[in-house]
């Protein structure tokens, strides 16, 4: 509030002192028009260098006045005269004007002066009614403080009575009979509580492994094949383990049920294609690691075991098995023959397995899809069925690269390979669609790397072990 006194009276000061600035501008405007009322202004009056100049130009006025008498106009003595009155009154306008502009300078900064401590009073009135305000809420808070005081001081009071008259009664209990311990615990029952639990157990495992079996959309069974890929099935293919590291090949002696699966798959390939002339099958998978490669290349081998010709094309020039699996030189192969430095009948070659023949994938060119999809490959591949019977072509997985769909357009069929419990139905139906864009023709498919032995259960509809041991005992 002393704040506030102190402002207003501040803002009374400068508003007076504005009033006053404002009406010696004021006049002082209105008499730059009379020169005669001008040289009565206080400032002007007061100003010396004014006077000074006033004087030395009517100095110079009187002896212009006196040489016009006797000289002409085009005299020297009367042009200098004549300048240096023009010059005089050129330093007294100035010098006028300069007390014009100070003048209207000191009245702007009163003005600037009583804008500024008028704001200021009114936030400081604002301030002050907000502590007014406030001032009255602490009032009321204050109060009901005082009064909740003595409302509390009150009931502690009447507790303390309460409790020393409560002291004083006597109390009306008595023993009747005394109690007895139970013989048996009435709570828990552990009985019920286990079988119930057991219970439950059960049928939260049995949820679980229902409801996991749901989740898990990998392919597992020739069924989930047929119903889910839409696609034949051809065989099931066991996993075997090989402790040397090596693939299991028909010509270097594996399992006899491995084998009898490969004919298996034999026959319904040769069922499933009863064409007339040479036959190109294409052997892909959706994604790497399902085996199609192993499966090409004992295909090859049991239709050879036939006596047909057969050819086993390594068309993966991205990561080539063939020469591995049937342990042969990767050059000179397709590659070399489609750019052009071999010749068909240097990369085609004769294997240990009689009425086979293979063409390794040669070197790894930086464009495989290029080559397989040029018309050179595809004159190649038809002069290739004048020479045999069975043109087995392995090709990269399909969901990796568009090797597969190029390849599988120009073949009599495709085999479509499945890891067991590895690869999703979901990315399989995707691998099938890729390859339908291409109009590729589908033989059926295989089921590869089943584990008999750890789901011989899981499999026994479709395999058991006492088939094979009956042919196999007397051999």
């Amino acid at each position: 509030m002393q704040k506030l006194a102190d402002l207003n009276a501040a803002l009374t000061r400068a508003k007076t002192e504005r009033i006053q600035k404002e009406a010696m501008y004021q006049q002082l405007q209105a008499s730059q028009l009379d020169p005669a009322r001008l040289d009565t202004f206080p400032a002007i009056l007061t100003n010396a260098f004014i006077q000074q100049q006033k004087g030395e130009l009517a100095e110079l006025q009187r002896q212009y006045a006196q040489a016009s008498e006797k000289l002409g106009d085009k005299h020297p003595d009367i042009i200098k005269l004549k300048s240096a009155i023009q010059m005089s009154q050129t330093k007294l306008n100035g010098e006028i004007a300069k007390v014009v502009q100070s003048v209207r300078s000191e009245y702007q900064a009163a003005l600037s002066q009583e804008n500024s401590l008028s704001a200021a009073l009114n936030q400081q009135k604002a301030e002050a009614l907000s502590m007014n305000r406030k001032a009255i809420d602490y009032g009321v808070l204050a109060r009901d403080v005082e009064s909740s005081k003595q409302i509390y001081n009150s009931l502690m009071q009447r507790a303390k009575e309460t409790g020393v008259a409560g002291e004083l009664k006597t109390s009306n209990i008595r023993i009747v009979d005394v109690a007895e311990k139970p013989r048996a615990a009435v709570s828990p029952m552990k009985q019920l509580n286990e079988m119930l639990g057991l219970l439950g157990g059960c049928l939260l495992a049995g949820g679980l492994v229902f409801f996991f079996e749901y989740l898990d959309s990998r392919i597992k069974t020739p069924d989930e094949i047929r119903v889910h890929l839409g696609l034949a099935h051809l065989g099931l293919l066991p996993a075997l383990d090989q402790k040397n590291g090596g693939y299991p090949v028909l010509s270097a002696g594996v399992a006899a049920n491995f084998s009898e699966a490969f004919r298996t798959v034999r026959t319904n390939v040769l069922f499933s294609t009863a064409e007339e002339g040479a036959r190109s099958i294409v052997v892909t998978s959706t994604g790497p690691g399902e085996g199609k490669s192993m499966v090409a290349s004992n295909l090859a081998i049991s239709l050879a075991q036939t006596g047909q010709r057969v050819l086993l094309m390594d068309a993966d020039m991205r990561k080539p098995k063939a020469h591995e699996i049937l342990k042969c030189k990767q050059e000179p192969g397709l590659s070399n023959v489609m750019v052009g430095s071999a010749k068909a009948s240097e990369a085609v070659s004769k294997t240990s397995v009689p009425s086979l023949w293979l063409l390794t994938a040669g070197r790894n060119p930086p464009n495989p899809a290029e080559l397989l999809g040029s018309q050179r490959f595809k004159d190649f591949g038809n002069s290739l069925k004048a020479h045999f019977d069975w043109i087995i072509i392995d090709t990269p997985p399909v969901m990796a690269v568009t090797d597969a769909s190029i390849v599988a357009h120009e073949a009599t069929g495709v085999v479509f390979v499945v890891g067991a419990e590895m690869t999703s139905r979901h990315a399989a139906r995707r691998a099938l669609d890729q390859l339908e864009q291409a109009n590729a023709h589908f033989v059926g498919a295989i089921l590869n790397r089943v584990d008999l032995d750890r789901n011989a259960y899981y499999y026994s509809q479709y395999y058991r072990r006492e088939y094979t041991q009956y042919y196999t005992a007397g051999a």
